[in-house]
């Protein structure tokens, strides 16, 4: 049940962010909010997906194979660095320079949220 939920909230996502772009316009601030809030849970719930069966075979502990917290913290922070990205692109300022602090803040972030012992 949960698979299928988790395939249900990320085919809706997409779903969501495609209506957005092709049938809406950009000048309206609430396609807006709706297009940022659907990248971000395309984003997340695909890096959740990926996280959540990666976790099976590179977590050395069997405490932490397979913990759905753990890959959402895992996924949150992809999931800001890609909204984030997509705003800064959106309003011109994203640069080299900005993109690589951005890199860094998502690396430290995920390095933060992985398990110790």
């Amino acid at each position: 049940m949960r698979r299928f939920l988790m395939t249900v909230l990320i085919l809706g996502s997409y779903a969501v962010l495609t209506f957005v772009v092709f049938f809406t316009s950009p000048e309206q601030s609430s396609a807006r909010l709706v297009f940022f809030v659907g990248l971000f849970l395309a984003s997340t719930l695909t890096a959740l997906v990926i996280a959540h069966r990666l976790s099976f075979r590179f977590y050395r502990y069997r405490r932490f194979q397979g913990s759905l917290g753990r890959s959402v913290l895992l996924a949150l922070p992809v999931g800001m660095g890609t909204a984030v990205a997509a705003w800064l692109q959106s309003m011109r300022a994203l640069s080299l320079l900005s993109a690589l602090v951005l890199l860094v803040f998502v690396t430290a972030a995920e390095y933060v949220s992985v398990p110790r012992r």
